[in-house]
């Protein structure tokens, strides 16, 4: 988990294919990777690369989003 330093969760979510459904002011919106759902509620702040999904109200680093992941895959 030492080489998620470097990759922005913009970055780690598109080499997954990934894609905001639109995007602001430094931020994008996106349907939640940890999560079923047609409303795109998973906010990826890209100045300060962190993520929060106001669907389940978690959020966090890279690192957090990652063991997420994880956790729902089990």
């Amino acid at each position: 988990m030492n080489d998620l330093k470097n990759i922005g969760i913009r970055q780690f979510l598109a080499r997954r294919g990934i894609q905001p459904k639109y995007e602001c002011n430094g931020y994008g919106m996106y349907l939640s990777p940890l999560r079923e759902e047609r409303t795109p509620s998973f906010k990826v702040d890209y100045v300060r690369n962190l993520w929060y999904d106001f669907g389940s109200g978690e959020g966090g680093t890279l690192r957090t989003l990652v063991r997420s992941e994880e956790h729902t895959s089990e």
